[in-house]
């Protein structure tokens, strides 16, 4: 009696293993299969803009610093933003022109060093 119900034990601990490397591999499968079916990266995630302000730039003092900011977002308007469409109405996207989360409609655009004179 003893050795039946350890073999049952036994095959029922296996059937529980099976069934849950099973589920896994099920799991894995939807979420490769989910993530296959993504849209392409914008061009935003693909444009590298080499007027960053990096350890190694020239930049010496704020007004440096400044100089490299206007040269990097003259880079991103010809790089991003005049390649990229029309946005709709109630667009979220950061990078098109017009849309709602577009920093250059407000009046002033955190996106840049404000210059704080007292």
């Amino acid at each position: 009696m003893k050795k039946y119900v350890v073999t049952g034990i036994t095959l029922a601990r296996r059937a529980v293993g099976y069934g849950l490397l099973g589920a896994f591999l099920a799991l894995l499968f939807v979420f490769i299969f989910a993530l296959d079916r993504r849209d392409d990266l914008s061009l935003w995630h693909e444009v590298h803009l080499d007027e960053e302000f990096v350890k190694d730039s020239e930049v010496t003092d704020f007004s440096g610093y400044l100089e490299l900011e206007d040269r990097l977002f003259k880079q991103l308007d010809d790089e991003v933003y005049a390649k990229t469409d029309e946005p709709a109405e109630d667009s979220l996207q950061r990078y098109q022109r017009g849309s709602i989360m577009d920093p250059e409609q407000w009046e002033q655009n955190w996106n840049r060093n404000p210059l704080i004179t007292p």
